[in-house]
């Protein structure tokens, strides 16, 4: 964002490019370390209390990790990262659920985490808010177009 400087040169407000990259090597970085940690845990150690720890403090990591600074053509990026996670670990809940693991609980706060932090940046995103309206409205629209061509054609086809 640039802002009217000495003379009427614009400034730019923004953090240099290398810091956006920072931000969201390690904004990726967390997500992917405590789902691959959640997986593979149980070989590394024994002790439910250790894994349990561990996979804590990196959700909590990835959590506080600020990503304001993603830059706008690493927006999708962003966006798919936060949904992947959390879709990963509703898909880690139910596995969790049918006793496939024993780490429900951690799944639980990887859920609780992930999906926060999703709903709380889709909260603070106009454009997502917008992008969501627009396709709900589109949605709505092709089913009413559909419903009303479908009685249509019944009423045409009965005369």
């Amino acid at each position: 964002m640039a802002t009217p400087g000495e003379g009427g040169a614009q400034v730019s407000t923004e953090p240099p490019a290398s810091s956006h990259n920072i931000a969201l090597f390690f904004h990726g970085g967390f997500k992917v370390v405590s789902i691959v940690w959640y997986w593979i845990c149980t070989i590394v150690s024994d002790s439910f209390v250790v894994n349990f720890v561990v996979c804590i403090v990196l959700l909590g990591l990835d959590f506080w990790t600020g990503v304001r600074t993603i830059l706008p053509r690493e927006k999708r990026l962003f966006w798919m990262a936060m949904m992947a996670a959390t879709g990963h670990w509703v898909l880690a809940c139910i596995i969790a659920l049918f006793g496939l693991s024993s780490y429900i609980i951690v799944a639980i706060m990887g859920l609780l985490f992930s999906g926060s932090n999703l709903y709380g940046y889709f909260k603070c995103s106009r454009e997502a808010q917008a992008d969501l309206q627009g396709y709900i409205n589109s949605t709505s629209n092709n089913l009413m177009q559909g419903a009303i061509k479908q009685q249509l054609n019944q009423a045409v086809s009965r005369v």
